[in-house]
């Protein structure tokens, strides 16, 4: 039919799904030690088609947004900041990024000076 758009096949996009990949500085992967009070900042990039869903642990315990936690997550970024940490602080902290295609982890060991 004359007139009718019709959408051109020839050129549409197709997104396969892409299993999400968690990437962060060499600086992480030795273990961050901190002084008591300061701040713990762990930024990631996070990588994934559809875009990952991010989500950041203590040991198995789910982190998340307030008393002093924020966790902000962008389409390709991810960052956990503790303000003012304490010997409790101190442990192995997990993020884990999944989508349809599968998942990645990443782990931080956090150690506390003095």
């Amino acid at each position: 039919m004359k007139g009718v758009p019709y959408p051109d096949l020839r050129f549409s996009p197709v997104l396969l799904p892409v299993a999400p990949k968690i990437e962060y500085d060499a600086q992480y992967k030795k273990p961050v030690a901190l002084n008591a009070g300061a701040v713990l900042t762990l930024p990631v990039t996070v990588s994934g088609v559809p875009t990952p869903k991010v989500l950041w642990y203590f040991g198995d315990k789910e982190l998340k947004t307030g008393n002093g936690t924020t966790i902000e997550t962008k389409e390709k970024t991810s960052k956990l900041t503790i303000k003012n940490t304490t010997g409790a602080n101190a442990g192995a902290y997990r993020v884990k990024a999944e989508n349809a295609a599968g998942s990645d982890e990443a782990e931080f060991k956090v150690t506390m000076k003095g």
